[in-house]
């Protein structure tokens, strides 16, 4: 059966699907297969290379294996899930990289040594921000992951982590949030609220900062912050921060900076 991904950002494939076998497009014209071929074995193939990659689905819960551009260089990827917990509130997944030079699939460097399954649960790409959203639930509460590109594009790493208080209702604004840098070290955090203290409020140091539209120094910049100026900082990548600025009659403004030009 083949499945054209044209139109899918991100494609479903149930159990029944990979006992059967599926014959998906990377890209147009670029072909792959995936096959369940044991109780935790599954077969990721191209026209080069047939790939043992681990995997379980398993059907009494919903245990779907992923094909999207989890890393946004065009081509999409794959990743299967290894596992399942909570009766099936988490799905965890192996992601696999299609490498376009060799017409291969690698398996992912990420690793976490402490929780290797939770990083990557619950995944869902999102090519507008090219971060991959996770959850997943530990004991009783919930734990929210942001995967963001490794410098040189090639993989995903945690650059932020929520942990959820049950004590307020469920919002983006009702988690403590850390940013992390790709070797897993501690950029920022931002408490809770309710704690009094917001750190995620910045200064500008610089005379003029513009607000650039991506990550890059080459991207568009059609606002600016001035020295003095307090940003809220969304997100820490790689050396930028996407920050969101508050001007004269509430106007917002939000774009991306250097880390290096806030305080």
């Amino acid at each position: 059966m083949l499945l054209t991904l044209l139109a899918l950002p991100l494609l479903h494939l149930d159990c029944p699907a990979l006992r059967r076998g599926i014959t998906f497009e990377v890209r147009p014209g670029v072909r792959a297969t995936l096959k369940q071929t044991g109780d935790e074995r599954v077969s990721l193939g191209t026209g080069s290379q047939t790939l043992q990659a681990t995997g379980n689905c398993n059907s009494d819960f919903h245990m779907d294996a992923l094909v999207a551009d989890f890393n946004f260089d065009g081509w999409r990827d794959v990743a299967v899930p290894s596992g399942t917990g909570y009766g099936g509130v988490n799905t965890f997944y192996t992601l696999y990289f299609y490498r376009p030079a060799s017409r291969t699939f690698r398996k992912t460097r990420y690793h976490d040594d402490s929780n290797d399954h939770a990083i990557r649960a619950n995944l869902s790409p999102d090519p507008l921000t090219r971060t991959v959203d996770g959850s997943y639930k530990s004991g009783p509460a919930y734990v929210a992951l942001t995967l963001c590109l490794t410098p040189d594009g090639a993989d995903l790493y945690t650059c932020r982590q929520g942990d959820l208080n049950f004590d307020l209702a469920r919002t983006a604004d009702d988690y403590d949030w850390t940013w992390l840098s790709p070797a897993g070290k501690v950029l920022v955090l931002r408490p809770l609220l309710r704690s009094g203290q917001d750190r995620s409020l910045w200064t500008v140091a610089t005379a003029r900062l513009p607000l650039r539209s991506r990550p890059a120094l080459s991207s568009g910049a059609p606002s600016y912050v001035v020295r003095g100026d307090r940003v809220e900082v969304l997100e820490l990548r790689a050396g930028w921060a996407h920050v969101k600025y508050t001007g004269r009659g509430k106007r917002v403004f939000s774009g991306w900076v250097k880390l290096a030009a806030l305080r």
